[in-house]
């Protein structure tokens, strides 16, 4: 088949004659008769296939002779090749890239001064009554943050009966910012440490602080298998176990008593189902679905509950979290525009 030696006007309808998909590489009739060479980069908007009818754009030399389409569309409308078309693209984003992470920065300044004028957690649970901040911020203040990491280590979760060696901290930061809650965190737990992406923290539920029970101390794994195993009856206990870790003791002595209404409300988070007055699906929507709406209209609902029933610290959370969640919205918001 004759290729033709000169260009022809363009844009200029052909139909596919040939197409091998293995190699993206075909062939066009034009409506002269004569066929040209073509490669899929050439395709813009369109899929190739034997007989379809598409409009020659841009032409340029073959390295093997005659032309080749360089651009090919569907409706003859004159278009960048897509090398080009990237490029462009590419060079428009590098452009804005720096006014993006300056309104990424801007964004994260403003979050951080927020969550900075607002009370912190500790002060928010203990003034919501809950027991235990002093001995943990007293721990804090005598012993260097090494040396506890090196003895929180030691000390294993209980699940099942029994010490768990994979739910414990192997390192220790200390966890006394909202932003250390995670996203979607159990509104009723305030973390006091964290390693990665898990946490050993505080049980404040209402419903127990309310029988006059200890905030128990217990371990958040971020793979959630189990979501939380407990550690010890009250962070008193726990202070216990880290200076008789200190001196060689045996710690498990010094656990303390895992109560009723503890083992019952955890127990609930973990069966996903309703304990008194508190919609566990809620919260286990936000640990689980993985879906904005549906975790921010579970939060909403958790917010008014805690909100009519004087929750603080669980108000104070879920207050956090929305907010931190809106910010992550709008860095998302700003990244996306250099896709």
């Amino acid at each position: 088949m004759a290729t033709p030696q000169t260009n022809p006007e363009l844009p200029v309808r052909g139909t596919i004659t040939s197409w091998l998909p293995d190699d993206s590489i075909g062939r066009i009739r034009l409506s002269s008769g004569e066929e040209i060479r073509f490669g899929h980069s050439a395709c813009v908007g369109l899929r190739p296939s034997v007989g379809a009818e598409v409009w020659v754009v841009e032409v340029a030399p073959h390295p093997l002779g005659g032309l080749r389409a360089k651009v090919l569309n569907a409706t003859g409308a004159a278009t960048p090749d897509r090398a080009t078309a990237a490029l462009a693209a590419h060079r428009e984003r590098e452009a804005l890239r720096p006014a993006v992470e300056a309104e990424v920065e801007a964004i994260k300044k403003e979050c951080e001064a927020a969550l900075a004028a607002t009370p912190a957690p500790w002060a928010v649970a203990a003034t919501a009554g809950v027991t235990g901040i002093a001995d943990i911020e007293a721990l804090r203040e005598r012993m260097p943050r090494d040396e506890i990491a090196a003895l929180v280590s030691t000390i294993s979760a209980i699940h099942d009966g029994g010490p768990v060696e994979h739910l414990r901290l192997f390192d220790l930061e200390w966890a006394d910012a909202w932003a250390h809650l995670e996203i979607w965190t159990d509104p009723c737990f305030v973390p006091f440490a964290l390693e990665g992406g898990n946490h050993l923290g505080l049980f404040a539920h209402p419903a127990a602080l309310a029988q006059g029970v200890s905030a128990p101390v217990l371990f958040r794994f971020h793979e959630l298998e189990p979501v939380f195993a407990w550690v010890a009856e009250s962070a008193e206990h726990f202070v216990r176990m880290i200076d008789a870790a200190a001196r060689g003791e045996d710690v498990e002595p010094l656990r303390g008593t895992m109560h009723d209404v503890v083992a019952s409300l955890v127990e609930a988070t973990l069966r996903e189902e309703a304990f008194e007055d508190v919609e566990r699906k809620d919260v286990h929507a936000l640990f689980w679905s993985g879906a904005r709406v549906l975790e921010s209209a579970a939060a909403e609902r958790l917010l008014a509950r805690y909100r009519d029933r004087g929750w603080s610290f669980a108000r104070a959370s879920i207050e956090a979290q929305l907010a931190i969640a809106a910010w992550q919205d709008r860095i998302d918001a700003a990244w996306a525009k250099l896709r």
